[in-house]
């Protein structure tokens, strides 16, 4: 049996996945059994089992609460109302952020239809800010799963994640374009 010390790791490609599917088709539970394998996978890698591998996010915290998450606001520091650009952190807390998320490979986002167009681009942007790499590294190189159904809840006052932006220069680079759609049925 090889020991886990002497395996290379190798750099994995981030994978950015859509999964959709109607009311009662079993995303929920996809998502809490994604994230088990994940955690399950991770926890014996060569890594602190303490910090987490993967976030459980959602727009809401009546959502948050339902996967055992907590709000993509709160996960990243993000405010509410940060227009197009989300203002830097300290930098204390830009350390300790990057601390506490050094394990984790995977984003999970569930009722993306709650996500406004704005929603992915904060994601990046606190990402790229939290570890420091090129804005070409989309999600700072992490994959990021979302699961939602765009026939059920709107963003409130907000457009729907793949609308396009009132700047034409951000719709050169919207990133719901990177995502593969993935239907799941019960």
């Amino acid at each position: 049996m090889a020991n886990l010390n002497t395996l290379k790791l190798s750099k994995v490609d981030p994978i950015h996945i859509f999964v959709t599917g109607g009311g009662g088709a079993g995303k929920s539970h996809l998502i809490k059994a994604t994230y088990h394998t994940v955690t399950k996978t991770f926890r014996h890698a060569p890594m602190n089992p303490e910090l987490p591998s993967v976030l459980l996010m959602a727009p809401t915290g009546v959502v948050a609460i339902n996967i055992n998450g907590t709000t993509v606001n709160t996960a990243l520091a993000i405010p509410r109302e940060c227009g197009n650009n989300v203002p830097a952190m300290s930098d204390q807390r830009r350390t300790q952020m990057r601390l506490s998320l050094a394990e984790f490979k995977l984003i999970i986002i569930d009722e993306i239809s709650m996500v406004s167009n704005m929603g992915l681009p904060h994601i990046h942007q606190r990402l790229k800010e939290i570890f420091v790499t090129p804005n070409s590294e989309l999600f700072a190189g992490i994959s990021v799963l979302v699961f939602g159904d765009f026939f059920q809840l709107p963003p409130i006052r907000s457009a729907t994640t793949f609308s396009n932006y009132k700047n034409d220069t951000f719709n050169l680079y919207h990133p719901w374009h990177v995502f593969k759609m993935a239907e799941h049925r019960s």
